[in-house]
């Protein structure tokens, strides 16, 4: 983490992979445990550098080497975040069937959480779902999406459901256009 805060992003990189080879091999099941985070700690160091790809890698990781329930009111921040990081990332680099898929995994484990941050994220997640469906011109994906969190009684007020108002007129006012020039 040092090495983080200096920027000195190369030195920063070996540090991590190092400590991950030496922990992630380790069959002792406390010595384990820190791997996760070690795991998103690389991802956001792949994030600072732009690496998105890498990035939405070491978040996923994040979440596989964690071994224990990932809906459980105990799960740490990182780990839920960590669903949530590895769809963005790779939304940022356009890979789109994987934010899609990530995006989906998140929402379904955290969809009924009662914490109002978490809450906030799946608003997100969803709101993502439809500007990636709106980008590969699923324009009936988006407005469905774009719809429902608009409907949404949680939206009032939610930058998440403004944006999707914009984006369901928008679309609405293309797929109106694109039908008046073809009758």
């Amino acid at each position: 983490k040092i090495y983080r805060r200096k920027k000195s992003y190369p030195n920063a990189l070996l540090v991590y992979n190092q400590t991950l080879q030496k922990y992630d091999q380790n069959k002792d099941p406390l010595s384990a445990e820190i791997v996760p985070e070690l795991y998103y700690d690389l991802g956001e160091l792949h994030e600072e550098t732009g690496n998105f790809v890498d990035a939405g890698e070491a978040f996923q990781e994040a979440v596989s080497s964690y071994n224990h329930p990932l809906d459980h009111p105990d799960t740490p921040e990182y780990i839920i975040n960590s669903h949530f990081l590895a769809a963005d990332m790779y939304n940022k680099a356009q890979n789109d069937t994987i934010a899609l898929l990530s995006y989906q995994q998140a929402i379904s484990l955290y969809a009924d959480s009662e914490n109002k941050e978490i809450n906030e994220r799946v608003f997100w997640a969803r709101y993502q779902i439809g500007s990636i469906y709106a980008r590969q011109e699923n324009n009936e994906q988006a407005l469905k999406i774009f719809k429902e969190l608009v409907d949404h009684k949680d939206g009032e007020g939610q930058l998440w459901e403004k944006l999707a108002a914009e984006n369901f007129r928008s679309i609405s006012r293309k797929l109106a256009y694109d039908e008046y020039l073809n009758e």
